[in-house]
């Protein structure tokens, strides 16, 4: 067995080094300030960073309805996501519903929200976001879906206008 080499110190090479064989660097040593910006880093060496969204538009009333809103390429795991609504109900009576749902091999969808968002001229500011609360730390595998499920409830007054629903998720790469 060979004996290895040691250097001790502080040591600056004011030329090209050239490594030939393979080396250990301790976690932390190369930062983003240190990744050159031309550098070209492939895709299947970062994680990806995505925003599924449903949208009803900011002067329509507020529609139930079912959207899917994304397909994992990847494994991939839910951040958080928030939604909100344009214009707050004028009644207590008009609520607006927001889930959000995963299928995974073709199975039944399931909440992934530990409860659903409900929006109502109480408990509602318009334009401000609401963070949704997710059950634990969602994970989805490749070809796993989500969508997002909208219900509205109610008669007397005016419904909310205008829906955000936005859904963080980061995704491995591959």
């Amino acid at each position: 067995m060979a004996i290895p080499s040691r250097m001790q110190g502080d040591y600056e090479f004011p030329g090209v080094v050239t490594i030939t064989g393979t080396g250990t660097l301790p976690d932390g040593t190369i930062t983003n300030a240190k990744v050159n910006a031309s550098a070209a880093i492939a895709h299947t060496k970062v994680a990806h960073r995505y925003q599924a969204c449903t949208v009803q538009g900011t002067t329509s009333a507020v529609v139930a309805g079912t959207e899917m809103i994304y397909t994992a390429y990847r494994p991939a795991t839910v951040l958080g996501g928030y939604a909100t609504v344009d214009t707050i109900a004028d009644s207590t009576g008009r609520t607006v519903t927001v889930d959000v749902q995963k299928s995974t091999a073709g199975s039944t969808y399931s909440t992934i929200l530990s409860a659903s968002l409900v929006f109502n001229s109480t408990n509602t500011t318009a334009r401000t976001p609401r963070a949704l609360s997710l059950s634990g730390t969602p994970t989805l595998i490749q070809t796993d879906l989500l969508r997002t499920v909208v219900s509205v409830a109610g008669s007397t007054g005016t419904q909310a206008l205008g829906l955000l629903v936005a859904v963080n998720l980061t995704e491995d790469p591959a």
